[in-house]
């Protein structure tokens, strides 16, 4: 999938949340005190299944900006278990053991783990296990090792026999689970395997590498380089935002974000105060260029970053000496694109 289908498919999976969140609210509403039919029941699981499915492409499709950090893994888990928790029915339970060895680190980006490991344990709940087990502990070699097990069904043979990707379970359903946490997996430069505990039940292995120094320098010397500079980001895709101040506090910059360019004209006209400004082009209320324009109107020029999900030759109206990023972006060319504008 090109970069643009990838920004495309962002806005529309979007959406389709937005509908089916108004919708599945606007039904629940209608039926209270009402004794709903078998068929109106099962319609209401139907759509809780594809807002749940939504969920997970959004979280595939958010999955390009991968933000590791140097962290203790008891640590991490810990601070995920209720996320975990939150992913499992009430009929299943949760169980998160690690070693509390505060040496025990590994680089990992805790906001796509937790997607991962919500993904794995929510797949163990919808095929029957009353149980789950989050472990993580440290292999002889120094890698780390993330093992989610169950006390359902196990994989069939079939299963273990393809390769890990999307597709239709045993029962017919579509599932995304395992495929999204090998995607984040695989963006961590960890192994995933799938196997059947000797006891029974399934198991997911997410075997991660050794720390590397080179994630912990570059966590110093971002922080020093970018302290004290604020930052402004304008951009109507929240997972896009939400992606891009991650990466920005990460390198150690104060970030201001507006869903739209009326709200950011308001306020850097009026007293907000930042060094450089990050800018989706295509907005619902005016354009980034439009908002560039109305900015320096008002003597409030400042460096500016301008993004989108089109290459730069389908964008109209952006000049030619403009600084200019295409979604989706990775961690690094974010970080020097934003160097590089601010040294000018």
């Amino acid at each position: 999938m090109g970069k643009t289908q990838h920004s495309d498919l962002e806005k529309l999976l979007a959406v389709i949340a937005k509908r089916f969140a108004a919708q599945l609210a606007e039904i629940g509403q209608s039926l209270q005190g009402a004794n709903p039919s078998t068929e109106i029941t099962q319609a209401l699981a139907r759509c809780a299944d594809a807002q749940r499915l939504v969920d997970q492409l959004q979280a595939i499709s958010a999955s390009q900006l991968l933000l590791p950090r140097r962290q203790p893994v008891a640590q991490t888990l810990c601070a995920l278990k209720p996320r975990i928790g939150a992913a499992l029915s009430a009929n299943c339970k949760l169980t998160v053991q690690t070693d509390d060895d505060p040496s025990i680190k590994a680089d990992v980006d805790a906001e796509q783990l937790g997607e991962a490991i919500c993904a794995l344990v929510r797949n163990a709940d919808e095929a029957g296990a009353r149980h789950v087990c989050v472990s993580w502990t440290r292999s002889d070699e120094g890698r780390t090792l993330l093992v989610v097990s169950d006390d359902g069904p196990g994989f069939g043979s079939e299963q273990l026999s393809r390769p890990i990707a999307p597709g239709v379970d045993d029962t017919g359903q579509l599932s995304l689970g395992l495929a999204l946490a090998a995607g984040i997996a695989k963006q961590h430069g960890a192994l995933i395997a799938r196997s059947n505990a000797p006891t029974g039940g399934a198991r997911v292995t997410i075997d991660f590498p050794a720390p590397r120094e080179s994630v912990a320098k570059i966590e110093e010397t971002s922080a020093s380089n970018a302290r004290g500079c604020r930052v402004a980001v304008v951009d109507d895709e929240p997972l896009s935002t939400r992606a891009t101040r991650r990466v920005l506090r990460a390198e150690g910059y104060e970030v201001e974000v507006f869903e739209t360019a009326g709200q950011a004209l308001g306020a850097l006209c009026n007293g907000c105060r930042v060094d450089a400004l990050i800018t989706d082009v295509v907005m619902p209320d005016m354009t980034g260029p439009e908002l560039v324009r109305r900015l320096a109107e008002e003597n409030r020029d400042m460096p500016t970053l301008f993004i989108s999900g089109y290459p730069r030759a389908m964008v109209d109206d952006l000049p030619d000496e403009a600084a200019f990023l295409q979604k989706p972006y990775g961690t690094d060319d974010l970080a020097q694109a934003l160097r590089a504008l601010l040294a000018k």
